[in-house]
């Protein structure tokens, strides 16, 4: 008969994607290179414990199951139980058990320390953060809480400090706009632009170019080059966390010359000083805030803006018809706007304040629109 001690720890992931208490499959990955970390970690520790053993007990790591044994409300939590599974032959099954949940403690206590310009992770457990947290987007937090009540918390910042503290290459999840530089016809590859946090990289990306058939494209090495392009993957980065190749291709897809997003992200990058030395950046986290809003919320199935940068920081969308013009004068701070309408013919306008934060004023906005477009 089998004897089985079972201590739970937790990982819980917050934000918004995880308000309905779903856990994306794509996640799983970390999943697992969590427990290859808690592995690595037990096996270290029984290693030092016993330093007059030249080997690990045979099957190890095989009698520790670490498995989903919970998942919880309260944003997305998934409770994992180590459980040490032996016979009358195990020579020291307690010490096993204790050296997984040093494990936990110590990996625990380690992320808990890492701060904006220290991380003493060990060397050896950094590639284990190669996968451990790749899977988290911008938002999201992934908090360890092990059975003693001992927690941590990881985002995409602070897993990129544990992987450049050592400059070792690392892989990360990529979801970029980017513009194709150019086309390797010969070789069936895409050479494009993408700009990760502010850092333009241009990397090769394979692939089979009749795939591009289907999008009625003539003269293709004419009409993609200098096309705007999403991408979704995974990248290989240096040490320094600067874009060095494609690893794996998720999403590639030409998108309209004038989609919003692409464009908001597009001018997130100016500086100050980009217009004549003068003009001020456009603040990031603002931008990021109205390309969701227009995701929310802007009826996709109307025409689609001229957008531009003004000399103040912010954002102004200009939608352009047969007679008449609309402006939208974004304050990126506050979120309102103020929007113009002008009518060419009969040589008026007519103005809106709009909150952009307010579904309602979304609603409005779209009628707007159509209204203006049914006249071009």
């Amino acid at each position: 008969m089998r004897k089985m001690n079972k201590r739970a720890t937790s990982i819980i992931f917050d934000g918004k994607r995880f308000d309905f208490h779903v856990l994306p499959i794509e996640l799983f990955p970390d999943i697992q290179a969590f427990e290859k970390l808690i592995k690595h970690c037990a096996a270290k520790k029984y290693k030092e414990a016993h330093p007059d053993r030249e080997r690990l007990p045979k099957g190890f790591n095989k009698k520790i199951s670490i498995g989903i044994s919970n998942i919880a409300e309260g944003s997305t939590g998934v409770e994992f139980s180590h459980i040490m599974a032996y016979g009358q032959q195990n020579i020291c099954p307690t010490s096993e058990e204790g050296c997984f949940q040093a494990a936990i403690d110590e990996i625990t206590s380690l992320i808990d320390s890492v701060s904006d310009e220290f991380s003493d992770i060990p060397e050896d457990y950094i590639p284990f953060f190669d996968k451990f947290g790749r899977g988290l987007q911008e938002g999201d937090t992934l908090i360890i809480r092990s059975s003693d009540n001992k927690t941590a918390k990881m985002d995409r910042k602070k897993r990129h400090i544990i992987l450049t503290a050592t400059k070792t290459p690392f892989t990360d999840e990529i979801s970029a706009y980017g513009i194709v530089s150019n086309l390797d016809l010969e070789n069936d590859k895409i050479n494009v632009i993408l700009s990760i946090d502010g850092i333009k990289s241009e990397v090769s990306i394979e692939k089979n170019l009749n795939e591009w058939a289907e999008l009625n494209i003539e003269n293709i090495s004419y009409k993609l080059s200098q096309h705007k392009i999403y991408f979704e993957g995974i990248g290989r980065f240096n040490g320094k966390g600067k874009l060095m190749s494609i690893e794996e291709i998720k999403d590639l897809q030409i998108i309209d010359p004038l989609d919003i997003q692409a464009r908001i992200e597009e001018l997130s990058d100016l500086e100050d000083g980009w217009l004549d030395c003068g003009g001020r950046a456009i603040s990031k986290c603002g931008a990021k805030k109205i390309s969701d809003l227009f995701t929310r919320f802007y009826d996709d199935k109307l025409p689609l803006p001229h957008i531009f940068p003004t000399e103040v920081g912010n954002l102004q969308a200009e939608w352009s018809f047969k007679s008449k013009e609309v402006l939208l004068k974004i304050n990126l701070e506050t979120l309102g706007a103020e929007c113009t309408i002008i009518d060419i013919e009969r040589d008026s306008d007519e103005e809106h304040i709009l909150d952009l934060s307010d579904e309602k004023d979304w609603s409005e906005f779209n009628s707007i629109i159509l209204e203006s477009s049914d006249e071009k």
